[in-house]
């Protein structure tokens, strides 16, 4: 009888703790509430961009902004519909009247906010502001590039500037003053570079916005097949895939495996985007098979394929 006992208490307490870690885990959060933090409601802001912010919700893996225009029940643009994991968010808005929603998300359920408003009425005082939507950013694969940012209320000129090899340091390989939002470039060296924007007018400005960008335009060498080595054969249904990568000094590289059941590559039974040179799969039917690597940067720079075969038995 204690021996019963003993063992009803033990699966007693499994079950808790299965259910504490299911707890952990997946919480319900339906009947919890976002607290929406900043900006509080009906406010009216006088800078272009605003930092939405609230409180973190526990048990909340992810949040969902929506930010509409001019209100939920008559929208006339929506200005953001992002999935984020932390709990802020900024944004660049235009002279106009906004609300903002919070959800909380996770494996099993969600959790809402209140509805907010706010106006968004822009002044002529151009350090409240800031440039936004810089583009391009990280790499690009030619040495004409177009900069483009978003135009900023007020600003009767932006001041661009474009260093190398990073902001502020090295040496200035472009600074005008235009009135227009964009600029383009002829004839960019390969390399890294760092570019920013200010918008002026006749009193004030906005700080310096700023990214990184490289001009690649090399593709990249192929990569050398390691294992399975060329028509080698194989008893195990789990294949490991190995390959190395040429030495490349542009941008960040990342490769692309296939394996397919004929040297077209017509029945793919593998498309994986890697960022390790390295990848192991489960195949059960023998036959003969066929996988290849080709290497892609940042910029979009492809090498050529380099492919071999191989038995499964």
């Amino acid at each position: 009888m204690k021996l019963k006992m003993i063992k009803l208490v033990a699966i007693v307490a499994i079950c808790i703790a299965f259910c504490a870690c299911d707890e952990i885990i997946d919480p319900d959060i339906s009947n919890k509430k976002v607290s929406l933090y900043s900006p509080s409601d009906s406010v009216t802001i006088t800078a272009n961009t605003v930092l939405f912010k609230w409180n973190a919700l526990e048990g909340a893996a992810k949040y969902r902004l929506q930010v509409v225009s001019p209100t939920f029940s008559a929208i006339s643009s929506v200005l953001a519909d992002t999935i984020i994991t932390n709990t802020q968010f900024s944004l660049a808005l235009n002279k106009g009247s906004y609300q903002w929603t919070v959800s909380a998300i996770n494996n099993t359920a969600m959790a809402y906010s209140d509805t907010l408003s706010l106006t968004v009425a822009l002044s002529g005082d151009l350090s409240l502001s800031t440039v936004s939507n810089l583009y391009p950013t990280n790499a690009a694969a030619s040495k004409n590039i177009t900069f483009i940012w978003d135009k900023v209320f007020s600003a009767k000129s932006y001041e661009f500037v474009l260093w190398s090899p990073s902001w502020q340091s090295g040496s200035i390989v472009k600074k005008e003053t235009i009135s227009t939002n964009q600029y383009t470039i002829t004839g960019l060296s390969e390399g890294t570079y760092a570019w920013g924007v200010k918008a002026i007018n006749d009193s004030t400005e906005t700080p310096f916005s700023n990214c990184s960008i490289t001009i690649d335009v090399t593709n990249p060498l192929p990569p050398t097949l390691t294992t399975p080595a060329e028509a080698s054969t194989t008893n195990s249904s789990s294949v490991t895939f190995q390959w190395t990568r040429a030495t490349d000094t542009g941008s960040t590289l990342f490769d692309s495996l296939y394996v397919a059941t004929d040297e077209q590559f017509i029945n793919c039974i593998v498309n994986r985007k890697m960022s390790s040179t390295s990848a192991t799969e489960n195949i059960t039917t023998a036959g003969t098979y066929y996988w290849r690597v080709r290497t892609i940067d940042a910029a979009g720079n492809k090498s050529e394929y380099s492919t071999h075969t191989f038995i499964k038995q």
